[in-house]
């Protein structure tokens, strides 16, 4: 990938079961390829999918955390496009 720049950041303390200290950052990079190489140990699948697709999967609850930080990528992917 070409990494473009950091567009978001979230920092959480006391987060998960471990209750640590969590820190999210939200980049936006472009593909050099339309190949994905799954890493086994951590994912059952993945798949290229358009952004408005991505952002309507019931995943996060609306308003929750995920659901802005998932929102904020996808205007980051739509960004520039005619």
């Amino acid at each position: 990938v070409e990494f473009e720049g950091i567009f978001g950041f979230r920092e959480m303390h006391k987060a998960g079961v471990e209750r640590k200290t969590d820190i999210v950052f939200l980049c936006k990079a472009r593909p050099l390829t339309s190949e994905i190489t799954k890493q086994e140990s951590e994912l059952a699948d993945c798949k290229w999918m358009p952004a408005n697709e991505f952002a309507n999967l019931p995943i996060w609850p609306e308003g929750s955390v995920y659901w802005t930080m998932n929102r904020m990528c996808v205007e980051q992917a739509l960004k520039g496009r005619g």
